[in-house]
């Protein structure tokens, strides 16, 4: 329990000593916030304009996961290249006024136009992620605060859904559907306001470009054909930089760890179709909106505990074995939280087992990350933390539209909570025999005490450099 209060005291000390996280970590919770309640809105509005269709609510899931999973490259590409605070204001402002359409998909009983506005939206979100997690080490330096920073933005997020949960769950079934996407507007805009406070700029460090510059033409040749060059230049240049991604990535002895989050996504990608499931009363839509909130609240209170728990007990910030390890043994506490809902006798059993699932997803999906940002160099961070993303998503989608067809198909919810589990085991077995043989965060010498940070840089961009 010391321990436990020593961390956050930790925490707390860095909020008070740096103003522009603080004021960042601010406008991310402003954000989630928003987020909780537009989540939960979309699934009653799927309910209530397909009623009874999981593969409905699938093709809702995958329709948000489609822009993530093209769009988020050109956020990371964005984020490398822009002032990664200005493109993150931009984007909270155009959320603000794209998430009003769900409004109008409501009114006009249209699951079409509910499709559209996801996709508008989780393009905007697909972009912005990239953004928001690369800003994050340029605030903080120091390994332990960097970690200390990526946990308190996986409890923002947490923390948003554990209270937002409760509150849309239960604002939707007072209030209606339609006041929960107001309030989600209304939380970009107060994002987009709290970022202009932070001072600074924030713009990515950038490699020498004299060898880019020689594959376009002359200055000369460039007027005649400047229109053309209009359209060319950013397209060649978006192909050059995911071309230096995947070969940094290939160099890089970490790289297959870009698919740990993605796996994650495997065991807890059937999530929303079975909140839906479990949540579900027949004929009472106020009933089951309370409860999705209060699911929902319980996914949010595990993923609190979980990275708390995994930092007080295992996690090193200036170790990156100790960050694999933790993720990894993650998969094996999901399978149980998958089980335990499975064989739940009612619905407050399923609600405390889908605590315990919920302490491994945020393990592995906040650490995923600490790995990519203690490892990978600053002026690549960005592009690969968008790949990290998009696979995960890819995944994610895949499995979601599985799982409610699965349902559709007469599967019973246990029997899919059970698939949910054996997969984490699996993956379990698959990852720590990775671990074991000393890979990816595990290597010996991405944990060296002595000058790790600058050894692993100057590895890094030296491999980059042959692309």
């Amino acid at each position: 329990m010391l321990q436990v209060l020593c961390v956050l005291r930790e925490y707390a000390l860095l909020l008070k000593q740096n103003r522009n996280y603080r004021l960042y970590l601010f406008s991310h919770l402003c954000q989630h916030a928003g987020d909780w309640f537009v989540r939960i809105a979309a699934l009653i509005s799927i309910e209530r304009l397909a009623p009874g269709s999981a593969t409905a609510l699938s093709m809702l899931i995958l329709i948000k996961a489609i822009p993530e999973i093209l769009f988020t490259s050109v956020g990371g590409s964005l984020a490398d290249r822009f002032d990664r605070k200005k493109l993150m204001i931009i984007l909270d402002a155009l959320a603000a006024l794209c998430v009003l359409s769900y409004i109008y998909a409501l009114r006009t009983g249209s699951l079409h136009m509910l499709y559209v506005s996801t996709a508008f939206r989780s393009t905007i979100q697909a972009m912005y992620e990239p953004i928001t997690k690369a800003i994050v080490p340029m605030f903080v330096s120091d390994p332990h605060d960097l970690k200390r920073a990526v946990t308190l933005n996986g409890l923002a997020w947490s923390s948003m859904l554990m209270i937002g949960g409760v509150i849309a769950g239960y604002a939707s079934s007072f209030l209606g559907v339609e006041a929960c996407y107001v309030i989600d507007s209304a939380t970009y805009l107060l994002s987009s306001f709290v970022m202009s406070h932070v001072e600074g700029t924030f713009k990515a460090p950038q490699k020498n470009d004299s060898q880019n510059d020689s594959n376009y033409l002359k200055e000369s040749e460039l007027k005649r054909y400047s229109l053309l060059l209009k359209i060319i230049k950013p397209v060649q240049t978006f192909c050059e930089m995911s071309k230096e991604t995947i070969t940094y990535l290939f160099n890089s002895g970490f790289g297959l760890v870009i698919f740990l989050k993605a796996s994650g996504t495997l065991t807890w990608g059937s999530e929303d179709i079975l909140t839906e499931a479990f949540s579900h009363v027949e004929g009472n839509e106020a009933e089951t909106s309370r409860r999705i909130g209060d699911l929902y609240s319980s996914i949010g209170l595990g993923c609190v505990l979980g990275p708390i728990i995994a930092n007080s007990f295992v996690v090193d910030g200036s170790k990156p074995v100790t960050v694999q390890k933790a993720c990894i043994m993650s998969f094996a506490v999901l399978g149980i939280g998958w089980i335990g809902v499975a064989k739940a006798p009612n619905f407050g059993i399923i609600c405390a087992f889908t605590i315990l699932r919920s302490c491994g997803s945020a393990v592995i999906w906040i650490n995923s990350s600490l790995i990519m940002q203690n490892l990978s160099s600053p002026h690549i961070l960005g592009r690969v933390l968008a790949l990290e993303y998009s696979v995960a998503k890819l995944f994610e989608a895949g499995i979601a539209f599985t799982a409610g067809h699965m349902e559709d198909k007469g599967y019973r919810k246990d029997e899919i909570a059970y698939m949910s589990a054996w997969i984490g085991f699996i993956l379990f077995t698959g990852w720590m025999a990775y671990h074991k043989l000393r890979r990816g965060a595990a290597r010996p010498e991405f944990n060296e005490q002595s000058s790790e940070k600058s050894k692993i840089e100057m590895t890094l961009i030296k491999s980059t450099a042959l692309v």
